[in-house]
């Protein structure tokens, strides 16, 4: 049986032996990949206004589909009447502008 060192710097290179043999097992079993994160592109007619809508709509329709109530069903569809009509309307504008 091989005995463990006993003095810190056999320790430190034995450690550095061993992250080394496992590194070089690791890059060749799941080599390192190179990752290209795109931007995404919002769409122009997309503003704060309308994100905010959208995200009211979302809320409320969790709201709906949490307690099946009548009233949060109208304020969802209400909300979601709205946003659709301020994402139109921009829409339009942009196309106008264009």
């Amino acid at each position: 049986m091989i005995g463990s060192p006993s003095d810190p710097e056999e320790l430190d290179q034995a450690t550095e032996c061993l992250e080394s043999k496992f590194c070089n097992s690791l890059d060749k079993v799941a080599p390192l990949k190179r990752k290209i994160i795109r931007e995404k592109k919002l769409a122009p007619w997309y503003s704060d206004h309308t994100r905010t809508l959208k995200q009211t709509t979302r809320k409320l329709e969790c709201k709906w589909r949490q307690t099946k109530s009548v009233v949060f069903q109208i304020a969802w569809k209400e909300s979601l009447l709205s946003y659709r009509k301020a994402l139109n309307h921009n829409r339009n504008m942009h196309t106008i502008i264009i």
